[in-house]
């Protein structure tokens, strides 16, 4: 009898090795491979982070603003600055109508001072500017001296006390070309009265001048 033959299994054709990876990625320190975009480096330009990682602000509880108090403090006034009772009133009366707190009120206050006190200062400058061109207008007069010597007799004839005198000459009213022309009127009549040359005790009363005057009334 035949022996049976078994046929030999065919060999197994080698596998061929896996091609090699292209442009293997490095390995970092840590083992593993190094991250898309190494840190540090610069987003695209026109691109935004996929997940924002940076601390949300804190969020403040919302606050109503201030209204106006039931009453009003006291403002605080620049030195020397006045506001009486009736002023006060208005303002605060109309403070509490645009509903503004202590703060907004005193700005508004503050505001209102300064505004008043460069008012008062163009005032007082135009005033000063015109009175010294009252000065040089008088000045200028040709016959300025005899005029001003007999201004001074008229502000002695009509001005009796010393109290007078001191608020005439410490005040705008002695640069007034009429109130100036006024005393020079009334010192040359007293001149030609013979009044200018008389003593102080030796003064008539107004009666008599009256009569000297006028001797047919």
């Amino acid at each position: 009898m035949a022996e049976d033959v078994t046929p030999a299994p065919a060999a197994q054709e080698p596998t061929a090795p896996a091609p090699a990876e292209q442009n293997p990625k490095p390995a970092d320190e840590s083992g593993g491979n190094t991250p898309l975009i190494e840190p540090g480096a610069e987003t695209p330009e026109g691109d935004a982070p996929l997940i924002d990682a940076s601390e949300e602000p804190e969020q403040k509880p919302e606050t109503k603003p201030e209204g106006a108090p039931e009453t009003y403090a006291d403002f605080e006034l620049p030195e020397g600055f006045v506001l009486d009772d009736a002023r006060r009133g208005d303002a605060t009366t109309l403070f509490k109508e645009l509903n503004l707190s202590q703060a907004q009120a005193q700005k508004a206050i503050s505001l209102y001072c300064k505004m008043t006190q460069q008012a008062q200062t163009e005032q007082e400058n135009a005033w000063m500017e015109r009175r010294k061109q009252w000065r040089s207008d008088i000045q200028a007069r040709p016959d300025f001296r005899e005029q001003q010597a007999m201004a001074r007799k008229g502000v002695r004839l009509l001005l009796k006390t010393e109290a007078q005198r001191k608020l005439f000459t410490g005040s705008w009213l002695q640069d007034s070309p009429e109130l100036f022309d006024l005393f020079v009127t009334a010192g040359s009549l007293a001149t030609e009265d013979g009044m200018g040359t008389r003593t102080q005790g030796a003064q008539k009363t107004e009666t008599e001048i009256n009569m000297e005057r006028f001797p047919g009334l």
